[in-house]
């Protein structure tokens, strides 16, 4: 019988399995240097991404990414509204409560390999958007 980790083990100094560090996983692949969480697993998924990507698009900015996917890939977005979604829902429970308390929210934004990552990404976009938009 195998024996499969709960999603509350602790792994590599992460609460959950679950969480450590997937997109900078992701973008590293399979090389030796990406089965630890450490600087040059970072910097080969940062390579990655520049290298082996033509953009990367950012959620928070889906209507941005999607001009941006429209501009790069006419075939493929081209179909897709320029609007983006057409409706917006948000909660409006006020009694709604985070799930995870403020203090840790915080400390999860400001360490990891995933948060790095995250920020070069943003700043690949923000500078390929900017390209599509304002061509030199």
């Amino acid at each position: 019988m195998s024996r499969k980790a709960s999603p509350t083990t602790v792994h590599s100094g992460c609460l959950l399995t679950c969480c450590c560090e997937q997109m900078t996983s992701y973008f590293c692949g399979t090389a030796q240097a990406c089965q630890r969480n450490n600087i040059h697993k970072l910097r080969l998924a940062l390579q990655h991404m520049k290298q082996e990507y033509l953009a990367v698009g950012v959620l928070e900015r889906h209507a941005e990414t999607m001009r941006l996917f429209r501009s790069l890939l006419p075939g493929h977005f081209g179909a897709y509204p320029a609007t983006g979604h057409s409706e917006v829902r948000v909660n409006s429970n006020p009694n709604r409560t985070s799930p995870v308390a403020v203090d840790v929210r915080e400390k999860l934004l400001t360490v990891g390999l995933d948060h790095q990552l995250y920020a070069a990404a943003v700043k690949l976009f923000e500078e390929k958007l900017a390209s599509v938009v304002n061509p030199s």
